[in-house]
């Protein structure tokens, strides 16, 4: 059996780790007792690196295989789905990221799609984002950091979950960014990023003034905070400022 690609041009391959587990520990079948009896061993496997290059133009006779898989089919065939699965969606998701890198020309890409999508793959995508960013710092002599959103995303390569300070917590201060970022870097320890967003009110215009309140001051040695405008959501505020929820 054959595993490849048949999207066109190139594809940056991920899930080959994932793929061979599965072999590892699935491949066999029943014997008359009705135990299961492995039969890895039996197995003649080949197979590229997770971050391989491969390419396909087009011509279904000469595809190039990630991976390549000998024995009695019976014993693994229930895996194929399976194995497609992870190698599609792994290798889809690295090469989404490895074109968006390309497009950034170097500049960090920040990889949140936590709240899109099932919370099971969170782990395997956060793995093939972090392969990609692998991939283009090879390619292309860079040193791209890895930002991912939650501690799953890390969880396969020793990462962990970052961003930007919640909206539900400027809510919190009654809209007061400043406020906000001032009591975050008061509790938080300086070595985790300050990263305020700004959009808090955008929907109306009038951003709250981005300085401290009076008598406010950081934490000696607390980082620079930086403040990201992001794309316009829904957002509420507090009724006691006199507001109706806006969106």
């Amino acid at each position: 059996m054959q595993f490849f690609t048949r999207h066109p041009n190139m594809t940056i391959a991920v899930g080959i780790d994932k793929s061979l587990s599965m072999l590892r520990h699935c491949t066999g079948t029943m014997n008359e007792a009705g135990q299961w009896v492995d039969s890895w061993q039996n197995l003649e496997v080949e197979a590229v690196h997770d971050g391989a290059v491969t390419h396909y133009h087009g011509n279904p006779l000469k595809v190039q295989p990630i991976i390549k898989v000998r024995g009695r089919y019976r014993d693994f065939a229930l895996l194929e789905t399976p194995m497609l699965g992870v190698l599609s969606r792994s290798s889809r998701i690295a090469t989404n990221v490895y074109e968006v890198l390309q497009a950034a020309r170097g500049k960090a890409v920040l990889f949140f799609p936590a709240r899109f999508d099932l919370h099971e793959v969170q782990a395997a995508d956060g793995y093939a984002y972090e392969i990609a960013i692998k991939r283009f710092n090879h390619d292309f002599g860079e040193k791209v950091s890895a930002y991912v959103s939650t501690d799953a995303q890390g969880d396969w390569w020793g990462g962990a979950g970052g961003g930007t300070i919640a909206h539900a917590a400027i809510a919190c201060f009654l809209g007061d960014t400043a406020a906000a970022m001032m009591a975050f870097s008061h509790h938080i320890p300086a070595h985790i990023p300050r990263i305020a967003l700004v959009d808090f009110n955008n929907v109306r215009g009038d951003v709250p003034p981005l300085r401290p309140s009076a008598g406010q001051r950081p934490n000696r040695g607390s980082p620079k905070v930086h403040f990201v405008w992001c794309a316009p959501r829904y957002q509420w505020e507090y009724a006691r400022c006199g507001r109706h929820p806006v969106g």
